[in-house]
C-alpha cells in the first residue's frame, strides 16, 4: 500500500486531504475488493494521527464507498454480480450522456490531446505498472466528464465509480481481448467530430466489454458459472 499513499504535509485539514487521497485510491481501483484498512497503518504511512484517518474512514463508510464492522475495522466491499451490472448500467446511461454532452462543447484540439495521450499511457503501462496504468484509466474518463460542464451529473457519476473502482483492477489481470480499434480511439475520434451520439455509443462499448471482462474474471476466480445472457441483457443501453 506504500504506493498508493503519501505523507500528508498541507495546511488542509488532515481529515479532508487524507479522505481524499483514499477516496482517490478506491476510485482508481488501487484498493482491491475485500481489502482491509487498518488505521494505525494508514496513519503511519500519512505521517499523522490515527484520528483523522478514523474521520476520513468514517465519512467513506457513509458513502457506501467502504464497509465498517461493529469493531470499527474498514474494509473495501465486494461487489454482487447483480449489483455490479445494476453500476455499470448506471454508469452506461450518465457516462454516455456525459460523453455525449462533451461532444458538443468541443473543448478544443488541447483536449483532444491530452486523451490521447492518456490512452497511449494506459496501453504503454499495461502489465507492466498496475497503478499507472489504473490512473490513466481514471484521467482519461474523468476528463471526458469534466468537460461536459454538468456538475450534478459529474457529482453522480463520482458515486458510482466509488462504488465500483476497486472492481476495475480486474480489468487489466491476464490477457484482455478487445476489439481492434480501442472504444477509447472512436471515441476520442467522436469528440473531435462533435458526433454526441457515436460519443455515446463508443462509451456504451467500453463499459460493455470491460464490465463482462471484469465479471468473468471475478466468476472464474470464485468457481462460479458465468451468466453472460443476463447480464448482457442488464448492460443493454
Amino acid at each position: 500500500m506504500s504506493s498508493v499513499f503519501s505523507q500528508i504535509r498541507t495546511n488542509q485539514t488532515l481529515a479532508e486531504k487524507t479522505y481524499l487521497q483514499i477516496r482517490d485510491a478506491i476510485v482508481r481501483g488501487q484498493l482491491q475488493p475485500a481489502q482491509r484498512l487498518v488505521y494505525r497503518s494508514l496513519a503511519e504511512e500519512f505521517g499523522i494521527s490515527p484520528t483523522p484517518v478514523r474521520d476520513a474512514i468514517q465519512r467513506l463508510a457513509s458513502e457506501g464507498a467502504l464497509d465498517l464492522d461493529d469493531r470499527g475495522v474498514a474494509t473495501v466491499p465486494v461487489l454482487s454480480v447483480e449489483q455490479y451490472v445494476e453500476i455499470i448500467a448506471l454508469r452506461i446511461e450518465l457516462e454516455g450522456r456525459a460523453a455525449a454532452a462533451a461532444a458538443s462543447r468541443h473543448p478544443g484540439q488541447g483536449f483532444i490531446d491530452t486523451l490521447t495521450q492518456l490512452h497511449q499511457d494506459l496501453e504503454k503501462s499495461i502489465a507492466v505498472d498496475d497503478d499507472a496504468t489504473l490512473i490513466a484509466n481514471e484521467r482519461f474518463h474523468f476528463s471526458i466528464i469534466e468537460a461536459a460542464q454538468q456538475p450534478v451529473l459529474a457529482s453522480l457519476i463520482g458515486l458510482l465509480w466509488l462504488k465500483c473502482g476497486p472492481s476495475v483492477r480486474y480489468l487489466y489481470r491476464g490477457t484482455y481481448a478487445r476489439a481492434a480499434e480501442h472504444p477509447h480511439i472512436r471515441l476520442i475520434h467522436a469528440l473531435e467530430q462533435r458526433d454526441g451520439p457515436a460519443a455515446r455509443q463508443a462509451v456504451v462499448q467500453d463499459l460493455q466489454s470491460a464490465c463482462l471482462h471484469i465479471l468473468r474474471k471475478i466468476a472464474k476466480d470464485d468457481g462460479m458459472a458465468f451468466p453472460q445472457e443476463w447480464v448482457v441483457a442488464g448492460l443493454r443501453a
